[in-house]
């Protein structure tokens, strides 16, 4: 579906919805039924059109199924009175043609994340979230710098988009542009504080060997989730290297308790204490 039928769809849709509206007034008695499968869907998918803003957390398909309910509620007692009617049962055909099209049209964009993102991205160029969204489609297949373009356009978009920053300086920090990526995840921090951000930048210090600056970055990590694993394991990492075992053990077993098949934590601590049972 290209953008001008899209845009033409919108028109419908909104034209559709002023329609209702009036149906609505002057219908209640005689179409109450019906009316009210049509306003419990307007409300709830306000919330899934940001039309009312309850954050991004709620724009995700799953959001669709509460208004739904109000679709088919509204639908079974129309076709109850449209089987009431000579032509009812080919209004009905006609309904479930259409929406098997649009279905099957549909489809093709949901074929996969990037062609998903890519299609929305169409539609609406100046919105942030599915360039970001589209950054991470790109980084599953491993297109790593046309990821953090993708991130470039976001932050371009929301200044302050903390989640691009993070991923962004991921991206710097695998490919060894470190001081981006510091610079990114001290944007982010600045911004909002993170338990991704702190990890990370923590990361980064305990590579450069500025162990207590990344240290104090693992600590706050924890302030703000005391039950990632990850960042046990990753201090317990850092413990480590300065020789502190009796700490790194503590760290390991700490992610080891919050998830007992946690591959990195099981594997440092057995090459720990294979180094401590060493003569040498």
């Amino acid at each position: 579906m290209n953008n001008g039928m899209f845009r033409m769809l919108c028109s419908l849709l909104m034209m559709s919805s002023f329609c209702l509206m009036i149906l609505f007034v002057w219908g209640w008695r005689k179409y109450k039924k019906v009316l009210f499968g049509i306003f419990f869907y307007l409300l709830t998918i306000s919330i899934a059109l940001q039309v009312i803003n309850v954050g991004e957390a709620y724009q995700a398909d799953r959001f669709m199924y509460l208004p739904s309910i109000g679709v088919f509620w509204a639908l079974f007692y129309l076709l109850k009175r449209f089987f009431e009617f000579k032509g009812g049962w080919i209004v009905f055909v006609l309904i479930i043609g259409t929406f098997s099209l649009l279905t099957y049209q549909r489809n093709k964009v949901w074929n996969n994340s990037f062609r998903l993102w890519s299609d929305v991205i169409e539609k609406y160029p100046q919105m942030y979230l599915p360039y970001n969204n589209r950054g991470l489609a790109r980084i599953e297949n491993q297109q790593y710098d046309q990821a953090i373009l993708d991130f470039d356009k976001a932050i371009e978009r929301k200044g302050d988009y903390v989640e691009a920053y993070n991923n962004r300086g991921i991206l710097y920090a695998n490919k060894g542009a470190i001081s981006f990526a510091l610079m990114d995840f001290n944007q982010s921090i600045k911004l909002r504080p993170t338990v991704s951000a702190f990890a990370n930048r923590a990361n980064i210090l305990r590579g450069k060997e500025k162990f207590q600056q990344a240290l104090n970055d693992y600590g706050k990590a924890l302030l703000l989730n005391p039950n990632s694993k990850e960042v046990y394991n990753n201090r317990g990492v850092l413990f480590y290297k300065q020789g502190r075992f009796t700490q790194a053990i503590a760290d390991f077993d700490k992610a080891l308790q919050i998830d007992p098949q946690y591959v990195r934590a099981l594997s440092n601590k057995k090459a720990l204490l294979y180094r401590e049972r060493s003569p040498n």
